[in-house]
């Protein structure tokens, strides 16, 4: 219900009836999800610090404090959630991956969400090469083997459709 219900407030009474009774990243990301479909963007970005709680390095958690800090036109706060994305490039969680062909893209996404934020040429033009080459290795490593793998639905939760 909180994911599919055609009514808003259905799904946030879904969502945090979730998130009370098992507070997963999941479930709070759904009811940050639910919470911005209201309107509610700071009970959105408190669920989505609350998930971060649960785990530091959830890139889908990150990527959506990077979407709200955009939506809310907030330069600096769009800046601290970009930062906070692209650290996590160097961790461990991030480099070593149980599936090492299915490259994340959400710290490519944040780049390009800086870069079209108030940023001076040069750093606009570093995000972007960063961004590109990071996709240019989504699409050597990943499509490849999603492609291969399309006619089975696709692997690991990725498909032809994702990618588009």
């Amino acid at each position: 219900r909180a994911r599919f219900h055609p009514d808003p407030v259905v799904r946030l009474a879904s969502a945090r009836v979730a998130a009370a009774g098992e507070p997963s990243t999941g479930n709070l990301r759904l009811l940050a999800d639910a919470l911005l479909a209201t309107g509610d963007l700071a009970g959105a970005e408190r669920a989505l610090k609350e998930a971060l709680r649960v785990d530091p390095n959830n890139l889908p958690t990150l990527i959506r404090l990077v979407r709200l800090a955009e939506k809310s036109a907030d330069p600096d706060a769009l800046r601290r959630a970009v930062e906070r994305t692209v650290a996590v490039e160097s961790t461990t969680y991030y480099r070593t991956r149980s599936l090492p062909e299915l490259v994340p893209t959400e710290t490519f996404e944040a780049r390009l969400a800086l870069a079209r934020g108030s940023v001076g040429l040069a750093d606009r033009l570093r995000l972007l090469k960063e961004a590109v080459a990071g996709y240019g290795e989504y699409a050597d490593r990943t499509v490849p083997l999603v492609l291969r793998m399309a006619e089975g639905g696709g692997y690991a939760g990725e498909s032809k459709a994702t990618m588009q």
